[in-house]
């Protein structure tokens, strides 16, 4: 308007804007008198509102900005559309002119929805202890299977070295009856000497992995 140009809802919507600028800074965005008002808005656009109302909320200082933007085609279409994203800021919904962070969405989403959040947070907290627990299951059992293996390879040892002390004490007594000249009891202890030494593939205490050469 004071350039002269035609005007539409537009023209309004930078007064309505130019409005909040001043409510919420408490001075108009042009000072002095009206020629001087126009000479500076022919000039430039003002000083940011936000260097000017520090504490003015973020979305609500875009509005502003949007309803006062320099290029016509950037400002609202009209007074209901800008009245619609003052009713937004005021709701707590979504401002259409302001370009949020994903921080700033998180912490809105937050607020609202405190209990969503609250029970979230709790789920998470449940599942963390959960898996926790399973874990430290599943480590004690691991602990557990370890000293079952060990204990079981042990009894092992001790009854193959129980057995190959028994195989030793038979071919002993098997060597003395056949010094004796008495070959039918040094072949019954030499075959159950054979019977109970862990290191006869075919015997019932063979132990796996003994070279089976010895008795093949």
């Amino acid at each position: 308007q004071a350039q002269g140009a035609s005007l539409d809802a537009r023209t309004d919507v930078y007064s309505l804007g130019a409005m909040l600028y001043h409510a919420l800074c408490g001075n108009a965005p042009y000072g002095g008198s009206s020629q001087e008002a126009i000479a500076e808005l022919c000039a430039g656009p003002p000083e940011p509102l936000a260097s000017r109302a520090p504490a003015a909320p973020p979305d609500l200082v875009s509005i502003v900005e949007k309803a006062m933007a320099r290029d016509r085609a950037k400002r609202y279409v009209d007074a209901r559309e800008l009245a619609h994203d003052l009713d937004a800021f005021l709701t707590g919904r979504l401002v259409g002119a302001y370009q949020y962070t994903s921080w700033e969405l998180l912490t809105r989403f937050v607020r609202r929805n405190r209990a969503l959040c609250a029970a979230l947070a709790s789920l998470v907290v449940l599942t963390a202890v959960a898996v926790g627990f399973v874990v430290r299951e599943q480590r004690i059992g691991e602990r557990e299977r370890l000293r079952a293996v060990a204990a079981e390879a042990l009894a092992h040892e001790q009854e193959r070295e129980t057995h190959a002390r028994l195989a030793l004490v038979h071919w002993r007594n098997a060597v003395r009856r056949l010094h004796l000249g008495d070959h039918l009891g040094a072949e019954l202890l030499a075959a159950a000497a054979m019977v109970e030494s862990p290191d006869n593939p075919h015997g019932p205490h063979h132990a796996p992995g003994v070279d089976d050469e010895l008795f093949g």
